[in-house]
């Protein structure tokens, strides 16, 4: 049951792969970088525009839904998700979303905000989708290091905490 202290011990199994670097056709890359060719955008940085975009997000929303940042980031991904598909591989469209780059940074966000949607309707539409993508993509959530920023930045915008933390730096 969401909400109970078993909804926030994941049975999923945490894995962070071999990093890889940005450049490598990461379609979340604008998320990571300035627009203007700058470099790496600091977690700051990462945490202050998906606050943006989530007030935007809400903004537009206010006459229709009640405000739960949760549900909006989550809205705010599935958007983004979906925007980046398109012009990044169009040959996924109209496949499962199990099949989308970043699958598993979605699966990640849906087990870590389970027990924070305000609405019983939200909850169910994110125990939906994990179920479905995990049915599809196995117990074992894989983030690359881009992946694992993004997650840590969505999860402080919202003020929700991310179980996995951030993660570790490489040893040198």
């Amino acid at each position: 049951m969401p909400g109970s202290p078993e909804s926030n011990k994941p049975n999923h199994e945490w894995r962070a792969p071999n990093p890889q670097p940005e450049s490598e056709s990461n379609p979340l890359v604008p998320l990571l970088r300035g627009q203007r060719g700058e470099g790496e955008r600091s977690h700051e940085e990462l945490v202050a525009n998906i606050r943006k975009q989530l007030a935007a997000y809400i903004e537009d929303m206010k006459p229709v839904e009640k405000y739960d940042p949760v549900d909006a980031m989550r809205e705010v991904f599935v958007r983004a998700h979906s925007d980046l598909v398109r012009e990044y591989c169009p040959e996924l469209r109209g496949e499962g979303s199990w099949k989308y780059p970043h699958a598993q940074l979605y699966m990640a966000w849906s087990l870590i905000a389970q027990p924070y949607y305000k609405s019983a309707r939200t909850r169910r539409l994110g125990e939906d989708d994990l179920k479905r993508d995990a049915g599809h993509l196995g117990h074992t959530i894989t983030l690359d290091e881009n992946e694992s920023k993004l997650l840590s930045a969505m999860a402080e915008a919202v003020g929700i905490p991310n179980p996995f933390g951030p993660k570790p730096p490489e040893k040198k």
